[in-house]
């Protein structure tokens, strides 16, 4: 299991690699990361979690589309201008994809995943052309959380119910995002007023959610993604953190909470390489 910087995971086991919404340096000296060179020559199952810029890039995915054998993508809800099908926009592309409804399974060598729901971080829309994953490979169950929220722990408690306790969860903490027409502006088909965008926030969870989401799923391990930290994402994500910021605080705070109940955890974001 290596990590590859923002929400992009590569997880293989002798049969099968997987990789989670790939996003990629191309350049190791400048960046300490992994790039497309340490990526196999074979990749069975590509992941894509939701289609905000950070998570579905296109330069990216063209570089990586003649070892992808299937990408899969969650269900749009067809005909609405902020949720565009995922499957259409990746066909176009030439690549073979599988549409993915939430609760169905996709087979893959040696594994299984299923397409669990995802929460929160769309600023209220009707979007459903977002999921997060639980994957099971090698004797592990992996969650992707993606930028999912819990702001309703009941459901992690069914996904638990209905798959079992999970090994690993990985999650999006950026609990204070964008606003919402900070990124949906230009697909909705009436102004918004300026007090209802900036109520209605891409935001994913704070700590007490993503407490929530590792109790509720049994988790053991718990890992944040870095939220755009790394130097060669700014141009995309135009955002910027210090120590005194709110999403590092609660980073802080969930971290804390995870050792209190022995929890392995950590924030990527302040790692490289492997998990």
């Amino acid at each position: 299991m290596r990590y590859f910087g923002h929400a992009c995971l590569v997880l293989q086991s002798p049969e099968a690699t997987i990789i989670t919404d790939p996003f990629i340096s191309g350049d190791s000296t400048a960046t300490g990361r992994y790039t497309y060179d340490d990526l196999p020559d074979h990749i069975d199952v590509c992941l894509i979690t939701h289609g905000h810029q950070d998570h579905i890039v296109l330069e990216s995915l063209l570089q990586l589309r003649g070892r992808i054998g299937t990408v899969v993508v969650p269900r749009s809800s067809g005909g609405n201008l902020s949720d565009p099908s995922l499957a259409l926009y990746l066909s176009a592309l030439g690549m073979d994809v599988t549409e993915a409804d939430i609760f169905e399974e996709v087979p893959f060598p040696g594994g299984r995943l299923v397409a669990t729901p995802f929460l929160g971080e769309h600023a209220d829309l009707d979007i459903r052309a977002k999921s997060t994953y639980w994957v099971q490979l090698a004797g592990r169950s992996i969650f992707i959380g993606a930028d999912s929220s819990g702001v309703d722990p009941a459901l992690y408690r069914h996904v638990r119910s209905h798959l079992g306790a999970t090994d690993m969860a990985f999650l999006g903490m950026e609990c204070d995002g964008a606003p919402l027409t900070w990124l949906y502006q230009a697909l909705l088909t009436r102004p918004i007023p300026k007090r209802m965008s900036d109520s209605r926030k891409l935001s994913g969870s704070n700590a007490v959610q993503a407490a929530d989401i590792v109790t509720e799923l049994g988790a053991r391990e718990a890992y944040v993604y870095a939220m755009g930290e790394e130097s060669w994402l700014g141009h995309v994500m135009a955002t910027s953190y210090d120590e005194s910021s709110y999403q590092l605080q609660q980073i802080e705070e969930f971290l804390g909470w995870c050792k209190v109940h022995d929890v392995e955890a950590g924030h990527l974001g302040r790692v490289l390489g492997a998990v």
